[in-house]
């Protein structure tokens, strides 16, 4: 065995600390290193130490993971936030998490014993390149709260794992390669996430914020291309459960890219251009008028679940009444022309007719129930934007205006809650084996259809084919009816942008206000239509992405970068979750 390749992947790890000891004194790069260690620490989290604990752990390593994230949050209320018994338990379970994967690292470094042995030249340059963002991120996180000594203590865990996995690589794969493991691993994994996202020591300057969160996304963008490169060189450790959330995230990103660019331009022109039209339309009326309108209005509309976002948002920003919006957020991407086709082709006219039926009265019900809720705060919303509504000056200025609204404002507040829903379900697809349909209790596969549904993010179009495949399997098409009204209409996208508009209990109902109508509607579709209507000999599998969807993706994924060194990293990811570190800085500035 060569100690090369070790050696030379331990040295960017030491040389760490040299780069935040020689800019920590600097405000802009201070705020860059935050960035970096944030997005690149999560990131190799999310992308490579979760995947193979969830290839091995399966359902329970995911547990695991969600309880390792909430923990520390729960941990740090009950003994205070600022214990420092409470940030030395968060801070040793994170890296902790470290030191198990530097040891699979040392195990790949030696390449005897390694699956993949031989097939990836650079594996050892993936290891370095991820190992000098932990280097930055020890010197970064644990010298400043807990001082030097336990800063080398965390350095010298993380060397010892890499000499261990590379010295006795045997041993060390059998112990590491159980489920029980993998487990805990997970479970101190989502610990380190929460250490990446909480921990912050850059100093913060109110009269440079702009710089200061230029200077945090750049940060960012760097960590995201380093992620890149070490997905590439890493690739052959992928495990098939990683392909598989990766090519399902893939798709997803392909097929939504063309209805999100739809949606942003709509919305912006909307906002700019034609300020009033949906709002002659849509307002008016009493309570149910509103929402039969938009009920009426949405149903043929093609747009997804993430596309129909940034439209509804404009509309409660252009002063359309709440019952209308929250009828047309429900009906628009419940189904459409494509969706309507490919229902009567793979679902049969009955079920298609149904589908039609039960979506437009699902629509219905919610804007008048979730919309009279939602009523007061999408009012204030309105009024807080009253002024900038008006189209103002020449076409031109409200060209910019729009275009401004579209992929400034819009996008900042929703790409980060898209990338969340698409991952989740990246993640929770290879989960449900094929065996799944089978394994349900007679009785209760519509509500657990329905559950399954409220946080998947799956369009109308996408979910026809999928729904298919589970009745020819043996789902009763009650089940499915209800997977096909809460799939399209509901997910961790569209609760986050509920509650940030009328908050967490108008979120909270409309999801279970969704699951339990259409619960209600699938058992009576099994009251009326009989199992194993349908028996479709062919799933289409859209294997080849068309020039649209390709062109598409790579806008979004410059809007989306754009977005990250517009807002910062912290900024960015303070669309989703309440960093604390954050929010004190800002209140404090």
């Amino acid at each position: 065995m060569d100690p090369t390749l070790l050696i030379l992947s331990l040295l960017p790890l030491l040389g760490g600390p040299l780069v935040v000891m020689a800019l920590r004194s600097v405000n802009w790069a201070s705020r860059f290193l935050d960035g970096l260690v944030m997005v690149s620490v999560a990131g190799i989290v999310l992308l490579h130490i979760l995947p193979a604990a969830i290839a091995r752990g399966g359902g329970l390593a995911v547990a695991a993971a969600v309880l390792g994230l909430a923990l520390p949050f729960a941990v740090e209320r009950l003994l205070g936030y600022r214990s420092d018994r409470a940030q030395a338990l968060v801070l040793a379970l994170g890296f902790f998490a470290l030191a198990l994967h530097s040891t699979m690292d040392g195990i790949a470094l030696c390449g005897t014993g390694h699956e993949h042995d031989g097939e990836f030249p650079f594996l050892g340059v993936s290891v370095a390149l991820h190992r000098l963002p932990v280097g930055i991120a020890i010197w970064w996180i644990v010298v400043p709260r807990h001082g030097l000594k336990a800063g080398l203590f965390v350095m010298g865990t993380i060397v010892a794992g890499s000499i261990a996995g590379f010295v006795w690589q045997t041993g060390t794969q059998d112990v590491l390669a159980g489920s029980g493991w993998a487990v805990f691993q997970a479970l101190v994994a989502g610990s380190l996430l929460h250490v990446a996202l909480a921990a912050s020591h850059a100093p913060y300057c109110s009269e440079c914020e702009e710089d200061w969160q230029t200077a945090s996304g750049l940060g960012g963008l760097v960590a995201v291309i380093l992620l890149a490169a070490l997905s590439i060189l890493h690739g052959g450790d992928h495990s098939h459960e990683l392909e598989t959330a990766g090519a399902t995230f893939w798709s997803l990103a392909l097929k939504s890219a063309p209805a999100l660019l739809l949606a942003y331009v709509v919305a912006g022109a909307l906002h700019g251009l034609f300020p009033n039209v949906l709002s002659r339309t849509l307002g008016g009326g009493g309570t149910l008028s509103q929402a039969g309108r938009g009920s009426l209005v949405g149903l043929p509309v093609s747009v997804c679940s993430c596309g129909i976002l940034p439209l509804y948002r404009s509309l409660i920003l252009k002063g359309v009444p709440a019952p209308a919006a929250i009828a047309f957020l429900v009906a628009a991407p419940e189904i459409g022309v494509a969706s309507i086709l490919l229902s009567f082709q793979l679902l049969g006219v009955e079920i298609g007719l149904v589908r039609i039926v039960v979506a437009l009265g699902l629509a219905l019900l919610m804007g008048v129930w979730i919309g009279t809720m939602a009523a007061r705060s999408a009012a204030a919303l309105a009024q807080e934007h009253e002024d900038g509504l008006q189209p103002v000056g020449s076409i031109g200025e409200r060209l910019r205006l729009s275009l401004e609204f579209a992929f400034g404002e819009m996008v900042d507040e929703t790409i980060p809650w898209l990338l969340v829903g698409m991952g989740l379900a990246a993640v929770v697809a290879p989960l449900l084996g094929p065996g799944f349909v089978g394994s349900l209790p007679p009785g209760l596969d519509v509500p657990l259809m329905a559950l399954i549904g409220t946080p998947v993010y799956v369009c109308a179009t996408g979910s026809t084919p999928f729904a298919a495949m589970l009745m020819a399997k043996g789902l009763s098409p009650g089940a499915a009816i209800a997977f096909l009204l809460v799939g399209p209409a509901t997910n961790v996208t569209t609760f986050g942008i509920l509650s940030r508009m009328h908050g967490r209990k108008v979120s909270v109902l409309f999801a279970l206000g969704v699951a339990g109508l259409a619960t209600v509607f699938g058992y009576g579709v099994n009251l009326v239509l009989p199992a194993g209507i349908v028996m479709p000999d062919f799933i289409e599998t859209h294997e080849h992405a068309s020039w649209l969807e390709q062109t598409s993706l790579a806008v979004m994924a410059v809007l989306t970068l754009v977005s990250l060194v517009r807002q910062g990293s912290r900024g960015f990811v303070s669309q989703i979750i309440t960093l604390d570190a954050f929010d004190a800085e800002h209140k404090h500035g």
